[in-house]
């Protein structure tokens, strides 16, 4: 409850709770004690009567470092226990690269961001890392991470070593959705499937209130479900998955191949055009960047399709295609 409705007043956790004032009083004043709770202002919404306090976490000594890898970059945040983030940074680097390389790269990193922000090192309790690929996230190890070409890394042991800190690894859709489910669109909901689309096409999936993992953790990794047994081959070693019709690259190989076979037609956009180039030449009505979405549009609706029949969820949630 201070977690994701604080600040929040004794009074207000003993009725949410149902818990009786004392046995909240008994759970918090430890929390107080050790400076991991703090109080922040008083309850101006009270009555009558003597203000009472408001309750949160001490970012002085609760806070994380979240991270998400991708194939070309890491995204780093300094974030709180409310969710409340401090600050942000991304780090691009050439693959390829090795596990302890990207260690290496976010202990680095981590140092700037602490400096940057005027946060203690002391106040950091652990890392999580959010990848894509399939993730033992109860043993903090790399199955198979397809995009960025690796197999079977203990990358939780690599980063505890480099770190100095407590870390946990998981796939980043099963990540986001649990966020999700916290503070998102997802509070109250019990069946939702989120996809992160990206250099892949992976995500999560909530069934009955329960997380998807699956028997080797590759639960809902649904761009390596095929939709043309004769289209491209994956990196996965599959034909015509889904995610080399709807990726980033893809969609970026897909304005290269039309300018090909177009070369007269009238454009703004050029074999070096981002994503974000082809959203601006879309709004502006170019002909060729509607055509490029529309195509893509086609394959998109037709693995989700196949998602909302497997999965028959109550929310859809998509997410992470950057426009770079």
């Amino acid at each position: 409850l201070i977690q994701t409705d604080g600040p929040i007043s004794q009074a207000d956790l003993a009725r949410r709770s149902g818990l009786s004032p004392s046995t909240v009083s008994g759970i918090i004043q430890p929390l107080i004690e050790n400076s991991l709770l703090v109080a922040t202002g008083k309850n101006k919404n009270q009555g009558m009567g003597r203000r009472a306090s408001l309750l949160t976490f001490n970012p002085e000594t609760l806070m994380t470092v979240g991270v998400v890898i991708e194939p070309e970059k890491c995204k780093m945040a300094l974030v709180d226990f409310c969710g409340s983030v401090f600050g942000t940074t991304d780090l691009a680097y050439c693959p390829p690269y090795q596990p302890e390389q990207i260690a290496d790269f976010i202990k680095d990193d981590l140092e700037i961001l602490l400096q940057k922000y005027d946060i203690q090192r002391d106040a950091l309790v652990g890392i999580g890392v959010a990848m894509p690929g399939m993730i033992d996230a109860e043993s903090g190890n790399v199955k198979a991470a397809v995009n960025l070409g690796w197999m079977n890394i203990p990358l939780k042991q690599i980063l505890e070593k480099q770190l100095k800190l407590p870390a946990s690894i998981e796939n980043v859709g099963k990540a986001k959705i649990a966020a999700e489910m916290i503070w998102g669109m997802g509070v109250d909901c019990k069946n939702i499937v989120l996809l992160e689309i990206g250099s892949g096409i992976g995500g999560g999936a909530v069934i009955d209130a329960r997380l998807l993992n699956g028997g080797t953790y590759a639960a809902v990794e649904v761009g390596h479900t095929s939709l043309d047994l004769k289209g491209p081959q994956c990196q996965c070693g599959l034909q015509g998955c889904w995610e080399v019709f709807c990726n980033g690259p893809a969609i970026r190989k897909r304005i290269k191949t039309f300018l090909n076979n177009h070369p007269n037609i009238v454009t703004n956009l050029n074999q070096e055009s981002s994503l974000r180039d082809l959203q601006k030449a879309a709004e502006a009505g170019d002909e060729l960047a509607l055509r490029v979405i529309h195509e893509t549009a086609v394959y998109m609706a037709r693995g989700f399709a196949n998602v909302i029949w497997n999965f028959d969820p109550e929310m859809f949630i998509l997410t992470g295609l950057s426009l770079i």
